[in-house]
């Protein structure tokens, strides 16, 4: 039997031709697909075996069975939800209510809510400060989401804040460690607005908060804008962006227009926004499901949800059977009350009513038999009677990407426009352009595009290396071991990669760095590193690769008293000007980032950091080395014996302080006792002993002098060569060497 293809069909000219052979489909079919069957046979003509000519809508339609036997039904949820996290005095707030950036209590904006805050956080992200997008796990739409000590830093003099600030409409936080370098951004956006009262106003925390983070901002928005059209008017998303200042400080834009064709798996724009499908929009779905699907995200607004979701074959985004549209061109339209059955949803953050507007989709339901999939919500729909099914929002996700996927439908077509409908207000219209802004923010994955701010994270524990007197604790002259580990947990390499740790006064350096790096990340010790003069600890030309992680441990010798606080600063390409500084973390620390233990993991020994910890993401790294001894002198006395236990006298004992190199001699008495007296407190000393015709396996003592030390044992284990000891004295015999005694020699 000769093999049936598909010839294009001018009657069907929505449908996307495939021109690929495929076998000719039987009758006998239906036996295996049920039902299905009797859809097929309503949109196909066949004419096989005796006709070349064969349906594409056929084709679609066994299609659709592939590929739902492929890929299956992926649900996503979409609800998700948000966590408390932590934030330092000093953080910095973009306020999203429309009092407090709009035209709240006494402020002069000349909309009721200014859409330029979101051109401001696009602007932070593309200058590599990433933002905390706080959204509470609530139950209603408009409540608080974080309440917080803030006062107004920039904006027109209204809504200053104070002791209890409440933020709602999905707040944007910028963390304190980055408010340095968001600062001059902020300044520079706001400056090329005219007019003070429109400026973003922007709240500085005056204490530490928490609050419910949904998403980490990391992605830097570039929005591909299709074309548009239809009796409604065009430029719809261009219109929107340029009032929102969605532009870099030269005025270039952070979106493209764009044809259909342009779009593919691999473009480099985060979101795909079609207002009002083109003619030829229906020969690309399949593309634009490839961009969702491999982390783009997807907005359709008005005719584009009617379009992209009832193309049978790749449409079919948040439904099984597709939707029943209704529309101002219909009659149609709906004009009742809305309701938002998921109030913290990303897509659902602004405050107040969202209005009513026309276009060729306005609300759509189920079609017949239909149902929802890939994790649909509803984020705005109509109530009452007959209406309640009515939506006029939703959001799903397809693909299996860490971030994006999300496809935003949103009926109506130019929420700007000023029409006769129910609730067609200024604040209802910028609602519904704020839930086309609020799908930019949403984060997606875009690999080798250079849409990504490097996220680093960086922790440092310290364990004893040496412990003079086995109290497991750090003393005076005691060596312990710092270890800094950075782990980039972005998809993005950083180049130039660098880490700076100053020491403090107390610690001496004790040579020599040790660093390791994975995933394809390379680094190298600067041979130069002395933690004073040269605080930089990598050779130049470290790589830390996305998901690689650099360790560096450094050892110093403790040489003071009091708490000493160490902490590590990273910094490379995409790396903010203030660079990432090290968490302090111990044996208790649980948990991974990128698949890498942060804490002290299987190597334990770690020193407690409970002291330090606070919930800031920045604690330095410290260990309390206790008060210093009074200044008053010390007596040194012991024994030198033969491996019998019988005292050797005549033998030669030498104490000097490491730190200025000052030499006391004793000669042990008959009996092999020795003492020196008078020595200066509070100081690091090292004991060692010579003895004609005696050698010593063990035959010195290091140790620091805070009180009299008694019983100190040297012990002869063979007889060796004669060695000239001096005549006794019986009393200390003190030298001054020119130079201290080198503190790489200070330990065995």
């Amino acid at each position: 039997m000769p093999g049936c293809v598909g010839s294009q069909n001018s009657d069907e000219s929505n449908f996307v031709f495939l021109r690929s052979p495929v076998p000719c489909l039987k009758p006998i079919w239906q036996s295996f697909i049920g039902n299905v069957y009797e859809v097929l046979r309503k949109v196909t003509i066949m004419k096989c075996p005796n006709s070349p000519r064969f349906s594409h809508g056929l084709i679609h339609a066994f299609l659709i069975l592939a590929f739902f036997a492929v890929t299956g039904s992926t649900a996503l949820s979409q609800s998700g939800s948000s966590l408390i996290e932590p934030f330092d005095s000093g953080s910095l707030i973009i306020a999203m209510d429309n009092d407090k950036q709009g035209k709240g209590s006494g402020c002069n904006n000349s909309e009721a809510f200014n859409l330029r805050a979101y051109g401001l956080a696009v602007r932070l992200l593309y200058a590599n400060v990433p933002l905390k997008w706080v959204i509470a796990n609530k139950t209603t739409k408009d409540a608080t989401d974080m309440t917080v000590n803030a006062t107004r830093i920039t904006g027109s003099n209204c809504q200053n804040g104070g002791t209890n600030t409440a933020f709602s409409g999905g707040p944007l936080v910028i963390p304190a460690e980055y408010a340095s370098a968001a600062t001059p951004v902020i300044n520079a956006f706001n400056n090329e607005i005219l007019g003070l009262d429109n400026d973003v106003r922007v709240y500085q925390a005056n204490a530490s908060f928490v609050a419910p983070v949904r998403y980490t901002l990391t992605h830097k928005p570039k929005i591909a804008v299709g074309p548009d059209g239809g009796g409604f008017g065009s430029g719809i998303y261009q219109e929107l962006f340029d009032r929102a200042k969605l532009r870099d400080a030269a005025n270039n834009p952070y979106y493209d227009n764009v044809d259909n064709i342009i779009i593919s798996p691999d473009s480099c724009y985060t979101i795909a926004a079609q207002a009002h499908a083109s003619s030829t929009a229906i020969n690309f779905i399949n593309i634009y499901r490839q961009f969702a699907e491999s982390g783009g995200n997807l907005l359709l607004q008005c005719y584009s949800v009617d379009v992209f979701e009832n193309e049978p074959i790749y449409g079919r985004f948040q439904t099984t059977l597709g939707w029943t549209v209704y529309g101002t061109n219909d009659d149609t339209a709906v004009n009742t009350t809305l309701a938002y059955p998921n109030p913290g949803m990303p897509f659902n953050q602004f405050i107040g009513i969202l209005a009513d507007t026309d276009g060729r989709v306005t609300e759509y339901s189920l079609a017949n038999n239909s149902a929802f999939q890939n994790g649909t919500l509803v984020a705005a729909t109509n109530t009452g009677g007959q209406n309640a099914n009515k939506i006029v929002a939703s959001v799903s996700r397809i693909g299996s990407s860490t971030a994006g996927g999300n496809v935003f439908e949103l009926g109506g077509h130019a929420y700007n426009r000023i029409t006769g409908g129910n609730n067609n207000t200024e604040i209802g219209r910028l609602n519904g352009e704020r839930m086309a802004l609020n799908s930019i923010l949403v984060p997606a994955t875009r690999p080798g595009c250079g849409l990504s701010i490097p996220s680093v994270k960086a922790f440092k524990v310290v364990r004893m290396s040496f412990d003079s007197n086995g109290n497991g604790l750090p003393n005076f002259g005691d060596r312990v071991e710092w270890e800094l580990k950075y782990i980039n947990d972005s998809n993005v390499d950083i180049s130039n990669f660098q880490v700076s740790d100053p020491l403090d006064s107390k610690l001496i350096y004790y040579p020599s760095l040790i660093v390791t790096a994975t995933s394809g990340s390379t680094a190298t010790p600067n041979p130069a590193y002395n933690g004073t003069s040269v605080t930089q600890m990598l050779a130049s030309g470290a790589l830390l690769k996305a998901g690689g992680m650099i360790t560096i441990k450094v050892k110093t010798v403790v040489n003071g008293f009091g708490t000493i606080l160490n902490q590590g600063t990273g910094t490379g390409t995409g790396i903010p000007g203030g660079g990432v500084k090290t968490d302090t973390a111990d044996n208790t620390t649980s948990g991974t980032v990128a698949g890498y233990p942060i804490g002290c993991g299987t190597n334990g020994g770690c020193l407690s950091q409970v002291a330090y910890q606070t919930t800031s993401n920045q604690d330095p790294t410290g260990i309390d080395l206790g008060t210093a001894p009074s200044a008053g002198p010390a007596n040194v006395q012991g024994r030198v014996v033969d491996a019998t236990g019988r005292g050797i006298g005549r033998a030669m004992l030498t104490l000097q302080n490491a730190n200025n190199g000052t030499v006391w001699t004793v000669i042990s008495n008959s009996f092999g006792y020795f003492t020196f007296t008078e020595i200066p407190s509070g100081e690091f000393y090292v004991l060692t002993v010579q003895s004609k015709g005696h050698a010593f396996s063990s035959n010195s003592y290091a140790f620091e002098l805070n009180d009299n030390i008694a019983g100190l044992a040297f012990v002869a284990d063979s007889p060796s060569a004669p060695t000239y000891v001096p005549s006794a004295t019986g009393t200390n015999s003190k030298s001054t060497p020119s130079a201290p005694l080198s503190r790489s020699k200070q330990r065995p």
